[in-house]
């Protein structure tokens, strides 16, 4: 179990994944937010020893933070194992915006990695070898 917002939460709850024993027993569990699955995933990586910039935290002092429309939400990096962007969408919810797609469309281009993931698993298996 792991602490999220105060309370202890099951790991895979703060991770971002939906325990699939209750969503087969019909149980109407909510997706977690979009904030709660970045934040098990800036954690796991972090605890992997992966450097992770995320792009839209809000600013130290409560003025106005800016950047280019569609910028992916993650920015993650480690030495000898290269560098990505991952862009993070609630499962089942989450949808990628125009934006988004054209600013994914633009990193392809370049030959930069960008996923779009919905859960720490799904990161795990983009993560370059």
């Amino acid at each position: 179990q792991q602490r999220e917002g105060g309370r202890l939460m099951p790991r895979s709850f703060a991770a971002g994944i939906l325990p699939d024993a209750l969503a087969k027993a019909g149980a109407k569990v909510k997706p977690p937010l979009e904030s709660q699955i970045q934040a098990g995933i800036v954690r796991a990586l972090k605890q992997m020893g992966w450097t992770v910039w995320q792009m839209q935290l809000g600013s130290q002092g409560n003025g106005a933070v800016y950047c280019t429309k569609g910028i992916p939400d993650l920015y993650v990096f480690k030495a000898g194992r290269g560098a990505l962007w991952l862009e993070v969408k609630r499962p089942q919810l989450g949808r990628v915006s125009e934006a988004q797609q054209e600013r994914h469309a633009e990193l392809a281009a370049a030959g930069i990695p960008v996923h779009v993931v919905r859960s720490l698993d799904e990161v795990l298996e983009v993560l370059p070898p």
